[in-house]
């Protein structure tokens, strides 16, 4: 698995600097979470207008990757009504182990049943390596023979 997660979150480094520079606060809330001027839990979002002139940006932070089909199987793109209840490693594992139709939903459902109170949003972005190399399928059977069911408003 290959990291290419930029935190937006007020925990970083350089993050809560950049705010308090241009004037605004990063202060955890009550359960422990950095949130700009008491209320945004990220220093990027495309809303929260009134919040700009104190560092909250739009802009987001472009990266380039070459990926291989060997190397690569699909890119996972969430928000963090996703990453807040779901270790990375936990959303490749549940990609990876989906179909590839499913995936996306699978996750987000995931997420809702880990307990995140936030909308949830994914995208899988497949390669072509993709669904060629995992043995267990969502809405198949796995190597034992079991079957695996995927609830039907998802097919």
């Amino acid at each position: 698995m290959t990291d290419i997660l930029r935190e937006y979150e007020g925990t970083g480094i350089t993050e809560p600097e950049r705010i308090v520079v241009c004037g605004g606060v990063v202060t955890p809330n009550s359960p422990g979470v950095p949130v700009v001027n008491g209320r945004l839990g990220m220093t990027c979002s495309l809303s929260d207008a009134e919040l700009k002139v104190y560092g909250v940006s739009a802009r987001p932070h472009l990266t380039c990757l070459k990926a291989r089909q060997s190397d690569a199987s699909f890119l996972v793109l969430v928000n963090d009504g996703i990453t807040h209840v779901m270790p990375d490693e936990d959303i490749a594992i549940t990609v990876a182990t989906c179909r590839t139709q499913f995936a996306a939903k699978f996750l987000v459902a995931c997420a809702l049943q880990y307990g995140s109170d936030d909308n949830a949003s994914a995208l899988i972005v497949p390669f072509g390596f993709w669904g060629k190399s995992f043995n267990v399928l969502v809405g198949g059977s796995d190597d034992s023979g079991n079957n695996v069911t995927l609830p039907d408003q998802w097919g």
